[in-house]
């Protein structure tokens, strides 16, 4: 589904809510792929943010990130990559 020319969903659909798994793209150009349950990331995903050059792997529920935690910023001026991954438990 397309939102506008750059926000859209690909991925599954039920009862027109998204549901399973599927990509969405922000109008920012931020993109999420993963699971979604009732129109919320929620499962296993991947966030990127675009502006910050940052990205999240790990698990969503209700559309918050939650438990494993897996950051990767690259810097431009020298193209190092540093991760930090943290491993909460609740």
């Amino acid at each position: 589904m397309h939102y506008n020319e750059h926000s859209w969903y690909e991925g599954d659909w039920v009862n027109n809510s998204r549901h399973g798994w599927g990509v969405r793209r922000y109008n920012s150009g931020n993109v999420y792929e993963g699971q979604w349950l009732n129109d919320k990331r929620h499962g296993d995903g991947t966030m990127r943010w675009l502006t910050t050059n940052e990205s999240y792997t790990g698990l969503w529920e209700n559309g918050v990130q939650v438990s494993k935690l897996c950051i990767v910023w690259i810097r431009p001026q020298d193209q190092l990559k540093e991760c930090t991954c943290l491993l909460f438990l609740f």
